[in-house]
């Protein structure tokens, strides 16, 4: 029940591993995942209706920080605002 079209979806994006991850920019990615997915801009990716998002990160020192985000009412159905979100990949003519 923790994949795509299960109740709970993990890892959408196959997780800090899958981008390397990289200190200090791993919370950035888990932030603009989340905006992606609650915007309906995150393409192959995209969990269904997705209404609320959480992540977790542990950093040097003991740092922990836990985040949650709400996609808001207003967002439901409204078109993307951007011609192109890198939620979808960077386009081939900008590689």
């Amino acid at each position: 029940d923790n994949d795509y079209g299960g109740k709970v979806v993990v890892n959408p994006s196959g997780g800090l591993i899958s981008k390397g991850h990289p200190l200090g920019a791993t919370g950035l990615a888990q932030c603009a995942e989340m905006c992606w997915q609650l915007r309906g801009e995150a393409g192959k990716r995209q969990v269904k209706d997705a209404k609320v998002a959480m992540s977790h990160n542990l950093g040097l020192g003991g740092a922990a920080v836990v985040t949650m985000y709400k996609r808001p009412e207003e967002w439901r159905n409204k078109p993307m605002k951007r011609k192109v979100s890198l939620g979808e990949g960077v386009p081939a003519s900008k590689l």
